[in-house]
């Protein structure tokens, strides 16, 4: 972790100043949760991607709790003053080189922070806006996601990066930088603000970092909270088992009708307690089931999901290259910086929070592109810093100077192929790795050794410039893949796609999200902290969305033309529903649609009008889904709708028996129609209504003839056009009757 600039990124300490209350390390809960406050969100882990969520989600005037399994980090959210966290010269120190590592989930078997911020208070501020590809859907995000410019825009003008730290704007230790700098500009590479141009990310060079947030009184986090479990009704959460009895009883938190519950607790985190709710495959269930203390909170196995938790996961394999040279200072291989630090750099911090203590360790970034033999492209991203990882550095025990060496780190990144899996590893529910994510392809090992022969050869550019690593070392890490090869940049446990749907919403279940690294499908261009905290506020809008029912009403005209026209009757008119589909999570707890249900004509109520609009009403939210839009066209071909044409997406679709009682000066008509269907699309910003009928026949001007029987069971057509005068309509055009020769026009 110390070598890659560990997964999520110190910048994100500082987001943390939203929570409103937070404890102290000394104490266990911040709040007296007795009563049962109602909450509109619960968020369970306050990484990178629970903090930014809780931030929007609390702004956006919801009711959130975060719970939080650690306990504090920088002193804004209750740690002492100039904690580690604080000053990221100390990052080092994080991993026990001279201070604590207490802020470690103990059973999970990688470097996962317990503590508020997570991965992010115990990374380098290595802080990298998101790529395009990042978000693309060749990185196996749906389509509706790969345009989050606007929503980088507001991580990025609620976190800028900094590429200098130090308040005075001196980059301190730099030699490395100077050595790097030597090493690529005979490569092609160029020197920009890497984050000003995220998009470029072959053969450039630069410098990282970040900053600040808020406070809400509808925002409460609670830390040194560990969540077990969740308490299943079938598809639907009903509560939260925790290990604070502050909250209630045994530590249980009911989940409201109208709660809805985010995982973001990071892919180990979020997958446990997937598992321990019944949901992922059977062999991480079992465990559970065999944990005496969790067997009996396991839903019954008629309600296990069965989903890829744990699966499709990736870490960035990366090699650290140790190099000597004269010019360097290892900073004492930064074994000291807690316990002895420099005191001529300890007075400058504490002046005025300058020098080398205000930077972490990493100097300089770099990436580069590769292809591949079948003409595919793999990208490398490398971080220089002194000082090495001699757990790392694949170093010989022979002697050498310490205090002149560095380390360049070379990992793969976008376009490696090779996938993992994660999961638990016993009874004790303890998290781990099943099936190392590390070179597992050829062609990814392949483009991983090209890009360390590349670097290997820099001595030849630098004068005093010598490698230590050992290549035999080396190359047998290479052909045997061990865990040393990891950065702790997991992703994909919980991928959008298999186990979470384009809302974030766990498949099969009514109001469980996901929201971090979890369901990020690829392995980002650069550390992932970035494109976590964007995916978030993307994730946020969504929620925010998804969290709104609407009463969603189709309007059909009543009114007459001149002449014995017949007219819709709203009073006798009804839908009775037998099938639908709406997007996942866009169903109304409250309002469930059930079969048989009947949906009786209204009115609109405009005191104008002498013939007010027929109206049916169909309650839940407008969020479309591919998953509809199937359901749609599985059931009406293109020529059986108003459209003309198969549904792309769709927010919702019912289908049913349609009655229709019209009446003319001198006749009145009950029409039946069965398999007729009502659908709600978006085009833009504008929601509009699809009509249709296996069996009906299109018609040209958006209009769509369906079949019946009138009362006495003689046949009887009508033509309904889409929109008219509005996009809500579905309005009546033609009535052709068994017993007339001749078509009654409405219009």
């Amino acid at each position: 972790m110390a070598n890659f600039g560990r997964a999520f990124g110190l910048a994100f300490a500082t987001v943390i100043a939203l929570a409103q209350t937070v404890t102290s390390s000394s104490s266990s809960f911040d709040c007296d949760c007795h009563g049962e406050p109602s909450y509109d969100y619960i968020i369970i882990g306050a990484g990178p991607g629970g903090l930014v969520t809780a931030d929007r989600l609390s702004e956006a005037g919801k009711n959130v709790l975060l719970l939080e399994r650690g306990g504090p980090s920088t002193a804004q959210t209750g740690g002492t003053d100039l904690t580690l966290f604080d000053i990221p010269g100390e990052f080092p120190a994080m991993f026990g080189s001279s201070g604590p590592t207490n802020w470690f989930c103990g059973d999970i078997d990688t470097k996962a922070g317990c503590l508020v911020g997570g991965g992010s208070s115990v990374d380098a501020g290595l802080y990298w806006y998101p790529t395009d590809s990042d978000f693309a859907t060749a990185s196996g995000w749906p389509e509706s996601w790969t345009n989050h410019t606007p929503f980088t825009h507001k991580l990025i003008q609620r976190l800028p990066s900094s590429n200098t730290t130090s308040p005075d704007g001196v980059r301190y230790l730099e030699q490395v930088a100077n050595i790097t700098s030597t090493i690529l500009i005979p490569k092609g590479f160029r020197n920009i603000s890497i984050n000003s141009r995220p998009n470029m990310k072959d053969r450039v060079f630069g410098f990282s970092e970040f900053n600040t947030a808020s406070e809400r009184r509808n925002f409460r986090m609670v830390t040194h909270t560990m969540v077990t479990s969740l308490a299943r009704n079938g598809s639907t959460i009903v509560g939260v088992h925790t290990n604070n009895t502050a909250l209630g009883s045994d530590g249980f938190i009911p989940v409201g009708p109208d709660t809805r519950v985010v995982l973001s607790a990071g892919v180990f985190g979020t997958s446990r307690i997937l598992f321990a709710s019944g949901i992922g495959p059977l062999d991480m269930i079992q465990f559970v089931l065999e944990n005496p203390k969790t067997a009996s909170l396991v839903p019954p196995a008629s309600d296990f999901i069965d989903l890829p938790v744990g699966m499709n996961v990736q870490d960035n394999p990366s090699i650290d290259l140790v190099f000597i040279h004269p010019s360097i200072d290892s900073y004492g291989n930064w074994t000291d910086v807690w316990q002895s630090p420099r005191p001529a750099d300890v007075a400058q911090y504490l002046k005025n929070q300058s020098g080398v203590l205000a930077m972490s360790p990493p100097k300089t970034s770099f990436w580069q592109a590769f292809s591949t033999e079948d003409g595919s492209t793999r990208f490398l991203q490398y971080a220089a810093r002194p000082g090495f990882n001699s757990s790392k550095g694949l170093l010989s025990n022979d002697f050498f100077n310490t205090s002149q060496a560095f380390t360049i780190t070379v990992a793969l990144s976008t376009g490696a192929v090779s996938r993992g899996r994660i999961g638990l590893t016993s009874t004790a529910l303890n998290a781990g790795v099943l099936v190392n994510p590390w070179l597992s392809d050829s062609s990814d090992v392949e483009i991983l050794d090209a890009a360390v022969q590349q670097m290997i050869a820099s001595p030849s550019l630098v004068e005093n410039l010598t490698l230590r690593t050992n290549l035999t070392l080396l190359q047998s890490l290479l052909s045997s893949p061990t865990s040393e090869l990891g950065s702790n940049n997991w992703v994909g446990s919980c991928s959008i796609g298999k186990v979470v749907d384009e809302n974030t919403l766990v498949m099969n279940t009514t109001n469980l999200f996901v929201v971090d690294a979890s369901i990020i499908p690829s392995l980002t261009m650069s550390n992932p902290e970035g494109a976590i905290m964007s995916a978030a506020e993307q994730a946020s809008s969504k929620l925010i969305a998804f969290a709104t029912f609407h009463d969603n009403v189709v309007l059909i005209p009543t009114a007459p033309v001149p002449g014995p026209a017949l007219q819709v009757v709203p009073s006798g008119s009804q839908f009775t529903v037998q099938e639908w589909s709406i997007t996942n999570g866009q169903t109304d707890p409250k309002n469930m649609p059930f079969f048989g249900q009947i949906l009786s004509m209204g009115t609109t109520s405009d005191p104008d009008s002498p013939f007010p609009d027929g109206t049916f009403t169909f309650h839940c939210g407008r969020s479309k889904s591919g998953a509809v839009a199937d359901f749609w066209n599985n059931n009406f071909n293109s020529s059986e709708s108003t459209f003309g044409h198969g549904a792309g997406e769709l927010n919702f679709a019912f289908i049913g028996t349609l009655q229709l009682q019209l009446q003319s000066i001198d006749q009145s008509v009950r029409a039946t129609f069965q398999s007729v269907g009502f659908a709600q699309g978006q085009s833009g910003a504008t929601n509009n209504w699809w009509f249709g009928q296996e069996g009906g026949q299109h018609r040209s001007g958006d209009k769509l003839q369906i079949f019946g029987v009138d009362g006495f069971n003689k046949p009887i057509s009508m033509v309904f056009q889409r929109g008219g005068n509005n996009v809500n309509e579905v309005a009546l055009v033609q009535v052709n009757l068994s017993n007339s020769s001749s078509s009654v026009n409405t219009l």
